[in-house]
This record gives structure tokens, sequence and C-alpha cells, in this order.
């Protein structure tokens, strides 16, 4: 094999790894990530709640403009437990 060979093999190569990789990314950044917020919208636990979700909220849409994580958008889906342990346990079901 001659060295003019093994350049031209070489560079084949790096360019399918560069498309590959651009690829990748490109299929990653579409990609989100769920995430479950689980908050006592209604009842005595309410504004406390409210501060909770405020808070979280902020930190995913700082995250998302970031860039998410490894290109990934965080989507949030939220659960109203409405002060009932049933209401609970099915908002965790769910989020799971």
């Amino acid at each position: 094999m001659t060295r003019l060979s093994v350049m031209a093999l070489l560079g084949r190569w790096l360019a399918v790894m560069l498309a590959a990789m651009l690829a990748l990314t490109a299929a990653g950044a579409q990609a989100q990530i769920p995430v479950a917020g689980i908050i006592e919208a209604r009842g005595v636990a309410a504004p406390a709640a409210l501060s909770f979700k405020n808070g979280y909220l902020m930190g995913i849409d700082e995250v998302n403009a970031g860039g998410g994580v490894l290109g990934q958008r965080l989507v949030l889906t939220q659960f109203d437990i409405d002060t009932s342990p049933e209401a609970a346990a099915e908002a965790a079901q769910k989020a799971v």
C-alpha cells in the first residue's frame, strides 16, 4: 500500500466518522428527558408546594437554556396530589 492510498483511506475513514458523529448529535438534540413534578397544588401545603414548583421550573429552564443534558431538553409533566394519599400514590405511579 502506498503512502497516498493510506492517506486516502484515512481521509475516507475520518469523513465517515464525522458524518456519524453529526448524525448522532442531530438525533440526540431531538430527544427529550421527561421530568415529573408531584406537588400539592391545593390544600394546606399549597403555598410551600408553589415555591417548590417555581424552584424546579427555574432549574429546568436554566438547564434547557444551557443546552439541556447531553443535548437533550428536559420536559416537565406536572401532577397534583390534591391533599390525598391515594392521589399521591397514583401520581407517583404515573410519574414512573
